[in-house]
């Protein structure tokens, strides 16, 4: 084969390979999209997290999980799990919560921020990241509350996160507490 037919040949190649890359990129992306679209839950009606006063709209497909007062999410291996502390405000115990808090429990802080919840209430999220022999796993740590406080624990593998994360969140700011 001459040099001039041989590079044809490879630089045909290699556009081939690189418009099959895009294509595939591509349908990865819309694979994703339609994914996270499945867990935007269409029914809006607040569920009642078993064993507490706590109502949310947990993402579409999360079942209740007694055994955790909370969710799951088979497929994802995601669990909300959620916590009342009474008679303590949110911002007492946030107080104590820093980089250093969470090293000292086998967690890296990611990033913290205070998010307003629909009901105009404020409340506070803790990223953060922590590993299990080889897997590497994602915690939010959520609390809420002025004269009681609740707090959502939500465990997730870190490979789902781009998928699950802004359910979640979504998810978070529908917590009300059925007394308050």
């Amino acid at each position: 084969m001459k040099p001039f037919n041989l590079s044809i040949t490879i630089l045909f190649m290699l556009l081939m390979c690189t418009s099959i890359q895009a294509q595939e990129s591509d349908e990865l992306a819309g694979f994703m999209e339609s994914q996270k679209a499945k867990l935007n839950r269409s029914d809006k009606t607040p569920v009642n997290a078993p064993n507490t006063d706590v109502y949310l709209v947990p993402p579409e497909n999360f079942a209740i999980n007694p055994s955790s007062n909370g969710f799951i999410h088979n497929n994802s291996a995601t669990t909300i799990q959620v916590v009342e502390i009474n008679n303590v405000n949110s911002e007492q115990i946030i107080k104590t919560l820093n980089a250093a808090y969470f090293a000292e429990q086998g967690f890296t802080l990611e990033h913290q921020e205070t998010i307003i919840l629909d009901d105009g209430k404020v409340a506070y999220l803790f990223v953060t990241n922590y590993q299990v022999e080889e897997e590497k796993f994602n915690r939010i740590f959520f609390f809420t509350g002025e004269q009681s406080t609740i707090w959502i624990n939500i465990n997730f593998p870190s490979i789902v996160k781009s998928l699950i994360y802004q359910p979640l969140i979504a998810s978070l700011k529908t917590v009300k507490h059925q007394s308050l």
